[in-house]
């Protein structure tokens, strides 16, 4: 399957200081740049959120995936109600293959090293009927225990369509995901070939990520 997993989403933003404060509080690391900061989860080193400054309003610039068989997605592109963008959007200093989707939303896609695997972590016992995993402690420990929370990686990434069923051929016929369910033209999820979601929907756009369990 030619796209592989969630990068990252470029958002713009009328004040930097305003999402700095956010994703920072969030947990995420910023690196500032000439008109915009990046923020990098803790298990992979590039970007999974970037701002842009200086925007009339908030809003979507691109959604980043990584991906292989390029010259084929750039091939069905066309056929599936798509278009190809040459060279660099937005001036984005970063060059692989960008396309607009039939409702003109910006995807950039690259191809890079597969991230490494999430690091194991104790898994969260329970108790329950006839299994009695923890005796004599609580589940949760004090809080002043747990190092802060920080983002893993970029689950997946829940986006606003004005035409759920287009999007859904689009992301089939040219990016090569599968359809995993849907709710008639609500709400639909898109699987890549690593087992993980993408949602279009009725819903502005909305990054999720994976956090370590306390």
């Amino acid at each position: 399957m030619p796209v592989l997993e969630a990068v990252s989403v470029t958002l713009e933003v009328p004040r930097l200081e305003e999402g700095i404060k956010f994703y920072t509080d969030a947990g995420l690391k910023p690196t500032a740049r000439s008109q915009s900061v990046a923020y990098a989860a803790r298990d992979r080193p590039s970007d999974a959120i970037v701002l842009l400054g200086g925007a009339p309003r908030k809003r979507l610039h691109h959604i980043t995936l990584r991906a292989d068989r390029l010259e084929e997605i750039a091939g069905r592109t066309p056929s599936a109600g798509g278009t190809v963008v040459e060279g660099s959007a937005g001036g984005i200093e970063e060059n692989a293959l960008w396309v607009r989707d039939p409702n003109g939303m910006l995807i950039h896609l690259v191809e890079i090293p597969k991230g490494a695997p999430l690091a194991t972590a104790p898994a969260f016992e329970i108790n329950g009927p006839g299994r009695l995993v923890r005796k004599g402690r609580s589940a949760m420990q004090a809080s002043s225990t747990y190092p802060p929370i920080r983002p893993l990686r970029l689950g997946h990434i829940l986006l606003f369509s004005p035409d759920v069923t287009r999007s859904v051929s689009f992301v089939v016929d040219a990016l090569g995901m599968g359809l995993a369910d849907r709710a008639q033209d609500v709400i639909a999820f898109l699987l890549r070939s690593q087992g993980q979601r993408s949602s279009c929907g009725g819903l502005r756009q909305v990054p999720e990520y994976r956090v370590p369990s306390r």
